[in-house]
């Protein structure tokens, strides 16, 4: 199934194909997987957190946040930025200034797609975001990574690439709940069935 991280809560739209297998059990498993699906669609939102929240002070303090100003970028990726400004003026936008104008363009109040080399360039501050405000777009926040810190300093490539292949965590954790509201679990027998009233097996029991 194709599911989109901001039909779940996170800033960013993601589209990826979602693919769980239960071995030994497919021929028997089709209504479980019309069921999952069926959970999914609940487990979605049109709500979602404002770039606020996943970025600048939320994320990285007030103290970090100061010390980033406007940053020069070169004429190829300010068309990009003036793709992603076109009918979206006056809203918190975020283009991805290391791709194509078409590619790296999503829109008002979305991050694009984040991957390993993206550079995520949020317009109303004129800035890269941060590896740990991209993190936060896949929603692992520093509560989540205690030592994000440490490796925020002098490791921004390796963040970076992180945060690029990472899991969108709440399509993840949704498509974890579904798969254990609706797969039967390995290695669970089934329970007996219950023993006719007045039969041996119910005296004994």
């Amino acid at each position: 199934k194709v599911l989109d991280t901001s039909d779940y809560v996170l800033p960013q739209r993601r589209k990826r194909c979602w693919i769980w297998a239960f071995r030994g059990i497919a021929p028997r498993f089709a209504k479980g997987v019309e069921e999952m699906a069926g959970t999914l669609e609940q487990l979605s939102s049109e709500k979602h957190l404002s770039i606020n929240k996943v970025t600048g002070k939320s994320i990285l303090g007030a103290k970090r946040t100061r010390l980033l100003g406007p940053q020069k970028i070169t004429a190829r990726q300010q068309r990009v930025v003036a793709r992603a400004l076109q009918g979206n003026r006056g809203y918190d936008v975020i283009a991805d200034i290391n791709r194509g104008e078409f590619r790296g363009a999503q829109g008002a109040d979305m991050a694009p797609t984040i991957v390993a080399n993206s550079l995520p360039y949020r317009v109303k501050e004129k800035r890269v975001l941060e590896p740990m405000e991209s993190l936060a777009l896949q929603g692992i926040f520093p509560e989540d990574f205690p030592a994000m810190e440490d490796f925020s300093t002098g490791s921004e490539t390796f963040l970076r690439d992180l945060a690029g292949n990472a899991f969108s965590t709440t399509v993840c954790m949704a498509m974890m709940l579904a798969a254990l509201c609706h797969a039967p679990l390995p290695g669970v027998a089934k329970a007996p069935k219950r023993a006719a009233r007045g039969s041996s097996t119910s005296m004994k029991a």
